[in-house]
């Protein structure tokens, strides 16, 4: 059965989107792992730059998704707008402190020090609430993405 989307100032059905069969929900699970596998070795200033491009082109298109969260859920639209504004600042943020935050680090440990290493894990699996559509999704994704990680929502 299809997904309808429905907006709810109207009532109106404004977009129907077909329901995904087992095999596209294994494909897709299937390419995270493959595509996770090689972002992980993309190295970390390449991984900020590619942040720092995601939150330049929400901005670019933030009208077109205020427009769409109000079509979708009836968030107004200059919410919307702020939302994506706070979504493009985090790219910026995590691509500006990556190399610092995933940085190797000594520490003291008794009886003689640590070393702390980050590696990507894998793929995590997200499931998100729609009432901030794309700040829940970017909040934690963000950060799992900087990491090396890749994510399904």
């Amino acid at each position: 059965m299809p997904f309808r989307s429905i907006d709810p100032t109207t009532g109106e059905v404004w977009r129907t989107f077909p329901e995904t069969s087992a095999d596209e929900i294994e494909a897709a699970l299937e390419r995270a792992v493959v595509d996770q596998r090689a972002w992980r070795d993309t190295a970390i200033p390449e991984r900020a730059r590619l942040l720092r491009a995601v939150g330049a082109r929400l901005r670019v298109g933030a009208a077109e998704h205020a427009v769409l969260m109000a079509r979708e859920m009836g968030k107004p639209v200059v919410d919307g707008e702020a939302e994506i504004e706070k979504c493009a600042v985090a790219c910026d943020w995590y691509a500006e402190h990556a190399a610092t935050l995933l940085a190797p680090d000594r520490r003291p440990f008794e009886p003689g020090r640590a070393y702390l290493r980050f590696e990507p894990l894998g793929t995590v699996l997200a499931i998100m609430p729609w009432n901030f559509p794309f700040w829940q999704v970017f909040r934690a994704a963000v950060p799992i993405i900087t990491a090396g990680n890749a994510v399904v929502l």
